[in-house]
């Protein structure tokens, strides 16, 4: 192998290959028998046989130390069930900034997300926007230009230059609009 000629005119030194840790050593492999172990005891589907399946995932990856195997455990057990709640989060509340509409309410594109098509359902989106509005007069006035300028489709930045204040006061209000506005949705949703 040839060493690469350096811009300034000279060969630059060979940079020394780093050692990727073998997947399957001995600590890695005693910690995933003991998910699976674990997911035998439960039936598919319930939520500790999902937690040891992902867990047992978890532990394969390189990224993880593998030093100890007790640490590896814990960790890839504890990773496993904060990322099966989130999921679990994701599909009971869709309007968590993960999913598709809490991401329009957070980049602005309300108005989009809610699609008209017929008389009643634009009764029902107006009725959810005039009960939202009267939700935020308590948070004052930047609450509701904020969240006028959601529903004009305006960006982060559009709205903190018209409103003078700087982009993460906007995240920040946004935030908020998205928590008073929660409950009208999920009522609605019922």
């Amino acid at each position: 192998m040839r060493a690469k000629l350096h811009l300034r005119g000279g060969f630059a030194p060979r940079r020394p290959r780093v050692m990727v840790a073998p997947i399957f050593d001995d600590v890695r492999v005693d910690v995933m028998l003991r998910f699976q172990s674990i997911a035998k005891r439960f039936d598919p589907g319930t939520e500790p046989f999902e937690a040891a399946d992902h867990a047992a995932v978890l532990a394969l990856s390189a990224r993880r130390s593998s030093s100890n195997d007790t640490a590896l455990f814990f960790r890839a057990w504890r990773d496993a069930k904060r990322i099966l709640r989130r999921r679990r989060r994701l599909f009971l509340d869709p309007l968590t900034p993960d999913s598709d509409l809490g991401a329009g309410i957070a980049e602005g594109r309300v108005a989009s997300a809610v699609g008209a098509d017929s008389t009643a359902d634009l009764a029902i989106a107006r009725d959810l926007e005039a009960n939202v509005f009267d939700a935020l007069v308590s948070l004052g006035p930047q609450a509701i230009a904020c969240l006028t300028g959601m529903l004009a489709g305006e960006s982060v930045r559009e709205l903190a230059e018209r409103m003078g204040v700087a982009p993460r006061s906007v995240k920040r209000l946004r935030a908020k609009i998205r928590e008073v506005a929660r409950p009208f949705f999920l009522a609605e949703a019922a």
